[in-house]
């Protein structure tokens, strides 16, 4: 339960850092919608534990995601505020909270990111992208939507990557 409250920590500081940027207000809203939700389901986690007397997977929730997708829809954003969304929708579907078809969702947003500049941004990318087929791969009920467009998805994401890096190595390269 200790990553709820991670969560919850990591949604307040992406409303913050979007509110303190003044180019974000629907990101800060949405982060509160997030903590909202969050909190629900923390709830009904905690009921149904009691109600059973046993530990339960954590039920997903589309709710959470979305002040993550809203930063990475702007491809000139911010490299803190994309790294911060990054790590947040990492979190998430490390501990299984995304459901299975909101992963095209989250390819979508990273595909804006892929032209990325910032190194720190495209490793984060790798990473995350590796979790999200992992993720897919590991769970049968989440295995169905691991399609050829999902698979295509993620591989295309992955050459554009090695490719803009390749690119951006061979260029300093050049310039040294």
């Amino acid at each position: 339960m200790d990553y709820l409250r991670q969560i919850e920590e990591d949604l307040r500081n992406l409303g913050l850092e979007s509110k303190l940027k003044k180019k974000y207000p629907e990101v800060t809203d949405a982060a509160e919608r997030a903590v909202d939700s969050l909190k629900s389901t923390r709830e009904l986690y905690v009921s149904e534990v009691m109600k059973k007397k046993r530990s339960l997977k954590i039920l997903r929730n589309s709710d959470i995601l979305p002040p993550y997708l809203l930063v990475c829809n702007y491809a000139e954003g911010s490299s803190k505020l994309i790294i911060m969304a990054l790590n947040g929708m990492n979190l998430l579907i490390m501990h299984d909270m995304v459901p299975p078809e909101d992963m095209q969702n989250i390819l979508r947003v990273l595909s804006i990111q892929v032209n990325t500049t910032s190194t720190e941004v495209q490793l984060k990318l790798l990473q995350l992208v590796l979790h999200m087929a992992n993720s897919l791969a590991n769970d049968a009920e989440s295995a169905v939507h691991l399609t050829e467009t999902t698979f295509c998805g993620f591989l295309t994401l992955t050459l554009r990557l090695c490719d803009e890096k390749s690119s951006n190595n061979n260029i300093s390269g050049l310039t040294t």
